[in-house]
């Protein structure tokens, strides 16, 4: 993809109203190609349907300030599981306000904060409901009985997929994947720290801050990612596409959290009310074009800047300037972070590194401990 690993300086990106102040995120790294002249992507009949089936599966979430109760924002969240299950793209402003949840049949209900993750910016909540409608490909499937879960491999949806965007309120917008492993800041509200997201895909398609918390959806219906914000303005909208729904035809770089992390986080939201982490103890930065050339790599690769004493990397052999190729025999992508890496992990978890030491292949067998 021409230009997709330029660097590049942009922002602020806007989340919609719900991330203001506390969550405002600033879009920084490895670029991608813009998304190009606006562009209307007519609906087909098979996207009209998908959206009127999606539709039962989203609700409207609105946050009040416990402080100051008419400062109030609104944003999208999709259903998880039947008994009331709701996962939101986008972490509470304090802890200090309500939630409310609008669901798709009507019914306006208290939602009560189960965990939410600073890092893919994801918060699960919980109303006293029954029978809603989970939107397809929003779970992982359980393993068939009798055999372990293996890791999950976090893949994005593929560059130039098109995706479908439905919110609750009927607007709709199709449009292609343009780029992988984009980047976010923002501050955590609880602790006023700033985070980095995990990695985002950028989509070509309309969509405004209203919009924020939307699912994307693939060509089976299923959910692809959550729309978590977007970088252009956007105004306008075209006429309806169908009864209940809307187009817009403009096309803007949205960023989207890929499906498959959100399907590994709620589970262990639910579980501890917040996403375990496991680390060695070590800093790395992504290997440059000219030191994956002299090791004659193919893929990416990590530079191990730091080995904390002591740490777990340290103990189990792990050297600064080592060069990590491979995770349990999957290549470290181009473009990608340690956090990203490590985000399918669980604690104790064993895995095997593939690792460059001295201009020399080697293998590590190591255990990762918990982050603080």
């Amino acid at each position: 993809m021409p230009g997709a690993r330029r660097p590049l300086v942009v922002g602020p990106l806007v989340v919609g109203p719900l991330a203001a102040g506390a969550c405002a995120l600033l879009l920084l790294c490895l670029g991608a190609s813009s998304a190009g002249a606006e562009e209307a992507l007519a609906l087909t009949k098979a996207e009209v349907a998908r959206a009127v089936a999606a539709r039962a599966s989203i609700a409207r979430v609105r946050w009040r300030d416990g402080r100051f109760g008419d400062v109030s924002a609104t944003r999208h969240a999709v259903v998880v599981r039947r008994d009331g299950l709701l996962l939101m793209a986008g972490l509470p402003p304090s802890r200090q306000g309500s939630f409310t949840a609008l669901l798709p049949d009507g019914r306006e209900l208290r939602a009560q904060i189960v965990g939410s993750d600073a890092q893919t910016a994801l918060t699960l909540l919980r109303v006293q409901a029954s029978g809603l409608v989970p939107l397809p490909g929003s779970a992982t499937p359980p393993p068939p009985e009798g055999t372990q879960p293996s890791t999950p491999e976090l893949s994005p949806p593929p560059l130039g997929q098109r995706l479908l965007m439905v919110t609750g309120d009927g607007a709709v917008a199709v449009g292609p994947v343009r780029a992988h492993d984009r980047y976010g800041r923002y501050v955590d509200p609880r602790r006023r720290a700033h985070r980095r997201t995990t990695g985002l895909v950028g989509v070509a398609l309309a969509a405004v801050d209203a919009d924020a918390g939307a699912p994307l959806l693939d060509a089976r219906g299923r959910l692809a990612g959550l729309l978590v914000g977007r970088k252009d303005a956007l105004t306008g909208e075209a006429a309806a596409n169908a009864a209940g729904l809307r187009a817009r035809p403009t096309a803007v770089e949205v960023l989207a959290l890929p499906a498959s992390v959100a399907r590994l986080v709620w589970p262990l939201l639910e579980r501890h009310g917040r996403l375990p982490r496991a680390g060695l103890g070590i800093e790395t930065r992504e290997a440059d074009e000219a030191l994956r050339q002299h090791l004659g790599l193919e893929g990416g690769g990590h530079v191990l800047l730091q080995v904390e004493p002591g740490g777990a990397g340290a103990r189990q052999g792990l050297r600064k300037h080592d060069v990590l190729v491979s995770l349990d025999g999957r290549a470290v992508r181009p473009g990608t972070t340690l956090h990203d890496l490590l985000l399918p992990y669980r604690p104790g978890a064993r895995v095997r590194l593939g690792l460059v030491r001295g201009g020399k292949a080697l293998t590590l067998d190591v255990q990762l401990a918990e982050l603080p």
